[in-house]
């Protein structure tokens, strides 16, 4: 209210604030501040389509994979169902290629799904398997993807890396040290992608949040899988 606290007494408590999260929470009514809560924006990559050529380019031992979150209703209050096209470079650097995101019934959003990961396969080539977290809408889908397609089809127990929260947290070092890369521009779903991350746990949603870490711990656990097999080899 300018009449209350017109901009210049407003900037005075703004330079007297030192929490970012307090300040954004009492006056500005949004639990997330500018940059980031948890995760912030700036440690993604942001990528050109030269880019993603270039890295592609330079190893042809890429992976695509494709992670899914399926919601447990179609409702407008539930969260979406949310497909994730990621290309894995060897170094284990992820860029996201592509989103799929839709609130669907069980039948047409089996159906295009399978649309998206056939488009997917046919713009970068073969899929190295699809993640779908093993719980409600998810078990279905996975039997289906099984039964009508070639996929290598991967169900995932979330509930034994903990809550939702807690698998986001595992996944953080991995984004912090720069290796999820997404595409540059001003595409609304980047956009919204990255509010959502950033914004966790006060996000509206988090169907993005849930197929990312979900991705990201997949390929970290398997890469302590190897180290594991590594050692025992050479013992």
């Amino acid at each position: 209210w300018p009449s209350w606290q017109d901009e210049t007494e407003l900037t005075r408590i703004r330079d007297k604030v030192a929490d970012e999260r307090m300040w954004s929470c009492l006056y500005q009514q949004n639990t997330a501040p500018k940059g980031g809560l948890i995760v912030l924006d700036e440690w993604f990559g942001k990528y050109s389509r030269m880019d993603l050529d270039a890295a592609c380019t330079q190893s042809s031992l890429y992976k695509i994979w494709i992670s899914i979150d399926t919601a447990e209703t179609e409702k407008q209050r539930s969260d979406p169902s949310v497909a994730l096209a990621f290309l894995e470079t060897l170094n284990g650097d992820l860029y996201l290629l592509r989103e799929y995101r839709q609130r669907r019934e069980h039948v047409q959003l089996s159906k295009e799904i399978r649309e998206f990961i056939k488009q997917i396969h046919m713009n970068y080539g073969k899929i190295t398997g699809v993640l779908i977290e093993n719980k409600g809408g998810g078990r279905p889908l996975g039997s289906e993807l099984k039964t009508h397609t070639k996929y290598r089809v991967i169900m995932m127990e979330p509930k034994q890396l903990g809550d939702k929260a807690f698998r986001y947290d595992e996944a953080t070092p991995f984004i912090e040290a720069g290796k999820l890369h997404v595409p540059s521009g001003e595409s609304k779903w980047v956009t919204d992608y990255l509010n959502e991350l950033t914004t966790f746990p006060a996000s509206r949603n988090d169907d993005r949040v849930d197929a990312t870490s979900q991705m990201i711990n997949y390929l970290s656990k398997g890469v302590k899988r190897k180290r594991k097999r590594g050692r025992k080899t050479q013992s």
